[in-house]
């Protein structure tokens, strides 16, 4: 888990262009850490993607890939703290 939080970590000091995550940030980055351990199924031993399609006449089940982010609807996750985030955001000049 430690990983985790670290990528997300960097992933809101590259965001938010600053060095140092703020004290206001610390619990939005656990949440933010918690979603992306979810969402890419971390702790299992096999991952499968989403479910792509089901056939029942001779059954066949196909799945996508778990780690591609634009199949992956739980990805999206970082879409829902951007307004958080922005009030911590600096201008790059």
């Amino acid at each position: 888990m430690l990983f985790v939080i670290e990528k997300i970590e960097d992933m809101v000091c590259n965001y938010c262009n600053i060095k140092v995550v703020p004290k206001g940030l610390e619990n939005v980055m656990l949440n933010m850490a918690i979603d992306l351990y979810r969402a890419e199924n971390l702790g299992q031993e096999q991952a499968e993607g989403t479910l792509k399609s089901i056939t029942e006449g001779d059954v066949t089940v196909a799945f996508g890939s778990a780690s591609s982010a634009s199949e992956n609807a739980g990805m999206s996750f970082l879409k829902d703290y951007t307004a958080q985030l922005n009030r911590y955001r600096k201008f790059k000049w």
